[in-house]
């Protein structure tokens, strides 16, 4: 019973957005019986499903296997792979950290710009090495790192100094 009431009665779902999508009336009710039907199903199938306590239910999630899946990923990985994605990791930690312990020195316009400016490099950084590691997957790389993306990481380092440097001086 729960799920069907969480799963919804919909009524006529449509009313407020034919205009919006620009629905027919026909395309419209075609949607309407699609979703009565899938409804329909659900409430048929909640209602013949067998009760079994979760205590005899077998689990859904083995946590062991996951842990084992994970690892092999990790081991088999190319470094340049784990290098891109700890980067952008990096990257956008320190933007997040600097920018809410900024506090107050925000309201200058020094900080205020250097943190745009680190938010923007921070961005341009992260999609160089994801198309970096896409490109690698589809085999169109000769090789790990471009000098494009290189510079957008020295460029992050470079801005973050700078946000440090001003916080400081903003904080002292």
């Amino acid at each position: 019973g729960d799920f069907t009431s969480w799963y919804g009665e919909p009524g006529w779902p449509f009313e407020k957005f034919d205009e919006y999508y620009g629905l027919s009336c026909d395309a419209a009710q075609e949607e309407e019986e699609i979703i009565q039907l899938t409804l329909a199903f659900w409430i048929k199938t909640w209602e013949e499903a067998k009760v079994v306590s979760a205590e005899d239910q077998s689990p859904l999630f083995d946590g062991m296997m996951e842990v084992e899946r994970v690892i092999d990923y990790l081991e088999s990985m190319h470094p340049a792979h784990l290098t891109n994605q700890i980067l952008s990791v990096n990257f956008t930690t320190a933007y997040f950290i600097l920018s809410t312990t900024a506090g107050p020195a925000k309201k200058m316009t020094s900080v205020r710009i250097a943190l745009e400016e680190l938010r923007e490099k921070t961005q341009n950084a992260c999609f160089l090495l994801e198309e970096e590691f896409k490109r690698d997957l589809m085999g169109d790389s000769v090789g790990f790192g471009s000098s494009a993306c290189f510079l957008a990481c020295e460029f992050v380092c470079d801005s973050i100094a700078n946000v440090e440097f001003l916080l400081a001086k903003a904080t002292s």
